[in-house]
């Protein structure tokens, strides 16, 4: 019993929605928490399952009905390696991504790791030099073109969605997203018009990375099950509310938007090659 579909990405492009509307949905199966992260890791650290047999990862979907849609979303799928090791688990499976203009994509995801981690450069700095060393790996993100081509060329269903879609007409995508993984598209979420896993900060960066590490060692450990029964008792909710505060993605200026539209202008033209049926490259207007 493995997924009949992955959401692989792209940070901070409504995967988290997307999870959130999907677990409403009586027709679909999903984990008990989103970003599974059982073929990679955190933050691109190796995944706390990697020295484990497959059993446990199937054990999260065997309460899914033999026909039930069932899905692990957990972007940062991403590469060749991952793509293959996929597709010789499930070759019939859906592959779900969407995709952010990079340049927004990618303050997005700073502001998001600015809150929960000591960042140890500004956005500004990593602008002005693209390629610093990056241990979030905050622009590599944004490589569509890179990451999906292994995807593209395995499987036979790849649906690629654009974050602009997502803000002009919800319903609209999610009527895709059904019709794709076999769903009934007229069920309608109640997170369907509502905003999920907004910009927001940590006071205290360090109890989120301890969390971080406590929920890895549970995993790594072999304690999925203690992981999902913390998880129903609304602790972890109750923690972000009360350590979590609202921040704003800081505004791009036009000089980083030209040097960011520069690092991605080639890997942008791939994305509308690879997909020719979608131009991606409005993109790149300045």
């Amino acid at each position: 019993m493995l997924p009949s579909f992955y959401c692989i990405g792209a940070p901070k492009a409504g995967t988290t929605w997307l999870y959130a509307c999907l677990a409403e949905h009586p027709d679909v199966f999903l984990p008990e928490f989103k970003e599974v992260n059982w073929f990679r890791g955190w933050d691109g650290r190796p995944s706390p399952y990697a020295t484990r047999s497959l059993a446990p990862y199937e054990a999260l979907f065997a309460r899914a009905r033999g026909d039930q849609p069932r899905g692990d979303v957990s972007p940062g799928l991403l590469g060749a390696d991952c793509a293959e090791l996929l597709y010789e688990l499930t070759p019939d499976a859906t592959i779900i991504a969407i995709l952010r203009d990079p340049a927004e994509r990618a303050p997005s995801q700073y502001q998001m790791l600015a809150g929960r981690h000591r960042m140890p450069f500004s956005f500004d700095a990593l602008c002005a030099d693209p390629g610093r060393h990056d241990p979030h790996e905050i622009l590599r993100d944004g490589f569509y073109a890179r990451h999906l081509a292994p995807y593209v060329e395995r499987f036979a269903r790849v649906l690629v969605l654009r974050f602009e879609e997502l803000r002009a007409s919800p319903a609209t995508l999610w009527r895709r997203v059904c019709e794709g993984i076999g769903a009934d598209p007229g069920f309608e979420p109640r997170a369907l018009g509502t905003r999920v896993n907004a910009a927001g900060s940590y006071v205290a960066p360090a109890f989120y990375e301890l969390r971080v590490r406590v929920a890895e060692g549970l995993a790594r450990a072999g304690f999925d099950g203690t992981r999902r029964a913390i998880k129903r008792t609304g602790l972890p909710k109750l923690v972000d509310r009360i350590t979590r505060r609202p921040a704003q993605n800081p505004p791009l200026t036009p000089e980083q938007r030209a040097r960011l539209l520069a690092v991605y202008a080639e890997d942008v033209r791939a994305l509308s090659a690879l997909l020719p049926e979608q131009d991606f490259c409005a993109w790149l207007a300045a």
